[in-house]
């Protein structure tokens, strides 16, 4: 018989404050949070420009003070980052032994592989707390093509009590490294809703649904609109 699960922290590598909406990949975390704690106690720890804690609808989030943000843009072939991330890497470990010893956790999701998986391994083998991975892409992307970077992958995986990917590729390439079952879950929103506007238009309309960011390609879409003519 399993363990009931009364409190579940999550370890996000980005985490939107209220009505901040520049965390990416963190904006949805958020709902997934405010999902969640219908369920049971949720807190989260994520890397913030200074220390602090806050309470959202029941959601406990403690912030621990990292040198730059957001942490994806630190790359480990620029030298000069080197000295950022050690000491991210060093301020999540030291924040996640804290809160381990202020407050009674009984499991830990780690949102992404890395660095958040990096920090959840540390404290399972400080403490043997458990942890899950929920793999995004680019944490392992990044990395699973470098010697160094897919052992350290592997060692991540090998010792998560569940394994989860936002993508069905992505699903199987967790897989080939660590060669264990990993489960699809994807990213979802709550978005509002809005209702639909009853104008008249000439003309084909189009819509981009996607984050606005140069890798997204979406400049180039502009572009290839701009191609086409009154008759195509």
């Amino acid at each position: 018989m399993q363990k009931k699960v009364n409190h579940i922290l999550l370890i996000s590598s980005s985490y939107p404050t209220i009505g901040e909406g520049s965390a990416a990949a963190g904006s949805f975390v958020y709902d997934f949070a405010m999902e969640l704690s219908k369920h049971t106690k949720v807190s989260v720890l994520t890397p913030g420009i200074s220390k602090n804690e806050e309470n959202t609808n029941d959601v406990d989030v403690f912030r621990f003070k990292v040198p730059k943000l957001p942490l994806s843009l630190l790359k480990l072939y620029y030298p000069t980052h080197w000295l950022h991330i050690v000491r991210t890497l060093r301020s999540g470990s030291r924040a996640l032994n804290k809160l381990l010893k202020r407050k009674s956790v009984d499991h830990i999701l780690a949102l992404w592989v890395l660095p958040s998986g990096f920090w959840a391994l540390k404290a399972f083998q400080n403490s043997g707390m458990s942890y899950s991975c929920w793999a995004l892409g680019s944490d392992i992307w990044s990395f699973q093509n470098n010697i160094f970077g897919r052992l350290l992958l592997n060692k991540i995986l090998s010792n998560a009590k569940y394994i989860y990917a936002d993508g069905y590729i992505l699903k199987k390439d967790v897989t080939n490294i660590t060669n264990r079952n990993c489960t699809f879950l994807p990213s979802t929103r709550v978005l509002p809703k809005i209702p639909p506007k009853n104008e008249e238009h000439s003309g084909t309309r189009f819509a981009f649904l996607g984050r606005w960011h140069h890798n997204k390609g979406i400049d180039l879409l502009l572009d290839a609109l701009h191609l086409l003519s009154a008759t195509d």
